[in-house]
């Protein structure tokens, strides 16, 4: 009995994962979909982390919020956002670059 209770605490490690819970905008299609969970920005952060065995977990809020919550470890990370706003934590490069445009039709 204790070796198979011994040999689960040693196997445990390989199906528990991190999770990172992380707070990002409210509606940047195609780059940030709430109902779905899914975007390209959220994709590149996912394939990110599960490149380094954690997994994400997606909230919503404006970025103000978002980053009030990571400084009040409600949240482990925010996008996106750069050291120009203040706070203290560890920065990564750019992820990703937004370009705007207008689009209309042509009549």
């Amino acid at each position: 009995m204790r070796a198979v209770l011994l040999g689960l605490l040693l196997i445990t490690p390989c199906w528990a994962q991190e999770v990172v819970r992380l707070g990002t905008g409210l509606v940047k299609p195609p780059y940030i979909i709430p109902a779905t969970k899914s975007g390209l920005e959220l994709e590149i952060i996912r394939a990110a982390l599960t490149a380094s065995q954690l997994t994400l977990d997606v909230e919503f809020y404006p970025p103000a919020r978002a980053l009030y919550m990571v400084q009040q470890k409600q949240l482990d990370a925010v996008t996106t956002v750069n050291e120009g706003v203040g706070g203290s934590g560890f920065w990564s490069d750019s992820h990703i670059s937004y370009h705007n445009y207008a689009i209309t039709l042509k009549n």
